[in-house]
C-alpha cells in the first residue's frame, strides 16, 4: 500500500517483510481494523468468542473466561456451554447478560 501524493509519493505506507508488518501511518479506524484483522487471521489468531458486539471484549486466562461490556447499554453474549460465574456465584448456560460496563468471569 503506497502513499499517493506528497513527498512520500510511491513509498510504502504498509509493508510486510517475512512475518513482520511495518505501518508508517495511522490509517482511518475502519482501515486499521481491517488490516489488523487480516494480519491476525494470517497468523492463525482466532477470537475467544465469535460474533461479539463491538463494545464487548472476551479474554481467556487459563480456564477463566473474562467477558467485559465496555458499553453503556446492557448486552447479552453467547457463551456456549455451562459455566460458573465467579463474581456472582450463578450458573450460566449458553449466554450471559452484562449490564452497563458489566463484567463476568466464567469458569467451566
Amino acid at each position: 500500500m503506497p502513499y499517493e501524493g506528497g513527498e512520500l509519493d510511491g513509498l510504502p505506507a504498509v509493508l510486510r517483510k517475512g512475518r513482520a508488518w511495518y505501518v508508517s501511518t495511522l490509517p482511518e479506524p475502519e482501515a486499521l481494523r481491517d488490516l489488523l484483522a487480516r494480519i491476525a487471521s494470517a497468523a492463525g489468531v482466532r477470537p475467544v468468542l465469535d460474533g461479539l458486539p463491538e463494545q464487548v471484549e472476551a479474554v481467556r486466562r487459563g480456564d477463566a473466561l473474562f467477558v467485559l461490556n465496555h458499553g453503556r447499554e446492557p448486552v447479552t453474549v453467547e457463551v456456549p456451554g455451562t459455566h460458573h460465574d465467579l463474581l456472582t456465584g450463578n450458573a450460566v448456560t449458553d449466554r450471559v447478560t452484562l449490564g452497563r460496563y458489566g463484567v463476568a468471569v466464567l469458569r467451566p
